[in-house]
């Protein structure tokens, strides 16, 4: 799993009063026309952080910062495009203003650059004749994708540290080594990335890349990263809740775990909240609801689940 959309900006506000922040930037953004506090308020809204999460409004903040050659809202705001997230998916639109802002030297916009080269369709062959399926011209390269990703935690960004991590531990555009990859996710967990931690867990659970297996330290970790929303670290410790194996069993407390991970659409707690509610487990059985989730599990890609979620 790569850190792709959200995540470039996943470090919440430290502030004791998010609703003064708020205010303040408000003020900033809007009597003094402050391109850095434009950028504040779009980060907010995209992610719900203080005020009720409003796409239009993000992408109308970070248009406005934007008008002011804000690189780093120029390269969040061709995220958004890119992908569809929350607007019309305008690819060629989203890729301009993301090339553009990288170009620049903007570590966001060279992290989603390379985001782009990572996500982007691979180049297809028909009868000799070189096309991309969208016609874009813009095709796949792990190796570019490396590149930007460099450049970007070379200043510092930490969702790109992380996708260098797992570059390396997929051998994608790199030659696999699992020891590149640890170290990656190391600077990247120690910076907060939620997704470095749940990986760098899941080496401590196996004993990768030369550490001792150590579940304390791996447990560690996951409850760090589930805090922060890591749906697959959430997952865990809703198995770890459910099987006992290092608290002690608890289906309550698994069920809340698995919760916060089946609203991120994480297919596996979709599935254990469909067998919790089937059998019964610390809830009262409840049919309906266990095949709810059998279907959701089935829709995001757990095959187990289908057959469960089509019986009649």
């Amino acid at each position: 799993m790569i850190s792709l959309f959200l995540f470039a900006i996943n470090t919440s506000f430290a502030v004791e009063n998010i609703e003064a922040f708020f205010d303040e930037q408000y003020k900033k953004a809007t009597q003094q026309n402050d391109a850095e506090a434009q950028f504040y308020l779009g980060r907010m809204y995209l992610k719900g952080e203080g005020v009720k999460q409003d796409f239009t409004k993000a992408k109308e903040w970070f248009e406005k910062a934007t008008e002011q050659h804000h690189m780093s809202a120029q390269a969040v705001l061709g995220s958004m495009y890119f992908f569809g997230y929350g607007i019309d998916k305008n690819k060629q639109k989203g890729k301009e203003l993301i090339e553009e802002s990288a170009l620049s030297g903007d570590p966001i916009g060279q992290f989603y650059f390379g985001v782009l080269y990572e996500e982007a369709e691979p180049q297809k062959t028909y009868k000799g004749i070189e096309k991309n399926i969208d016609d874009s011209g813009f095709y796949q390269d792990f190796v570019k994708a490396r590149e930007w990703y460099e450049k970007a935690a070379q200043q510092g960004n930490m969702q790109a540290t992380y996708n260098l991590g797992v570059l390396y531990a997929n051998g994608r555009g790199v030659e696999k080594d699992e020891f590149k990859a640890r170290k990656y996710y190391e600077i990247a967990a120690k910076g907060g990335d939620r997704h470095a931690k749940h990986n760098l867990a899941i080496m401590y659970y196996n004993g990768y890349a030369g550490l001792t297996k150590d579940l304390a330290k791996g447990v560690k970790l996951d409850i760090e990263a589930a805090k922060q929303g890591s749906p697959l670290a959430q997952y865990n410790l809703g198995l770890f809740f459910y099987e006992g194996t290092y608290f002690k069993q608890d289906y309550t407390k698994a069920r809340k775990s698995f919760e916060f991970a089946a609203a991120q659409n994480e297919a596996g707690s979709q599935y254990m909240l469909a067998i919790i509610y089937e059998q019964g487990l610390g809830v009262d059985k409840d049919p309906e609801r266990a095949k709810h989730y059998y279907y959701l599990a089935c829709q995001n890609g757990y095959e187990e689940s289908c057959t469960q979620a089509n019986a009649n």
